[in-house]
């Protein structure tokens, strides 16, 4: 289970489709391969950070006026 989790872990880090990663493990279901998935904090941080420049790009103004 360690080698499966590992490459799933690493195929959804680098960006990669959640449908290719499932058809590349054999997974007939979505869950199944979300269950083999365990990303770091790092790139947990980076989706919310894309997330909340996309919902609020006037939050992440760099000029302070």
């Amino acid at each position: 289970m360690r080698q499966v989790s590992c490459r799933v872990t690493h195929l959804i880090e680098f960006g990669y489709p959640a449908l290719f990663v499932q058809q590349q493990v054999g997974h007939a279901y979505a869950s199944t391969t979300a269950g083999y998935t365990g990303v770091s904090d790092e790139y947990r941080n980076r989706l919310m950070e894309k997330a909340l420049r996309a919902y609020a790009p006037d939050l992440w103004n760099e000029d302070p006026t």
